[in-house]
């Protein structure tokens, strides 16, 4: 996909998240049609539609092109939890993890004793920083969950040296 048609896209559901549940003013379509053109915009629309996250029915086509109903020019309930993050999925569904006090420093030292080269050992750290040891370690299994097979064989080794 291209980055013109993602950050499209992007805007579109960044506008839209703003109005949940209601159509989006006529003056948002009119701010998005004055940065995008149509064709954009409702390649944008028509993604969104297909995944579930925008009604339906605020596009159609007719013989003479595409139209927008402002009516229904809103996201679906699973859209506007997509794009807000789903914050009601992970309280009803989340699992709360406690890490103790010492986990910052740990994943610190961690990082500075790798054989990382500087700079991604300098990225990690700031990135540690700015977003706290539960973003790291919220990546770090995701990233050993897409990775099963990888991970299996690594937590093996741990458990025979231990």
């Amino acid at each position: 996909m291209s980055n013109l048609f993602e950050e499209v896209k992007s805007d579109m559901l960044s506008t839209l998240v703003k109005y949940p549940m209601r159509p989006l003013p006529e003056s948002e379509l009119d701010t998005l049609y004055d940065k995008y053109d149509e064709e954009e915009l409702f390649a944008a629309m028509q993604f969104l539609i297909a995944r579930g996250m925008m009604d339906p029915r605020a596009v159609y086509e007719t013989n003479d092109g595409f139209y927008i109903d402002p009516d229904r020019l809103m996201l679906t309930a699973e859209g506007y939890e997509n794009a807000a993050g789903d914050k009601l999925g992970y309280k009803i569904s989340g699992v709360t993890v406690k890490l103790h006090s010492n986990t910052f420093q740990h994943l610190d030292s961690i990082i500075k004793s790798s054989n990382l080269k500087e700079e991604d050992k300098e990225k990690l750290l700031a990135e540690l920083k700015e977003k706290g040891a539960e973003h790291i370690l919220t990546r770090c299994i995701d990233l050993t969950l897409s990775n099963a097979k990888t991970a299996g064989v690594m937590l093996m080794q741990y458990l025979q040296n231990m």
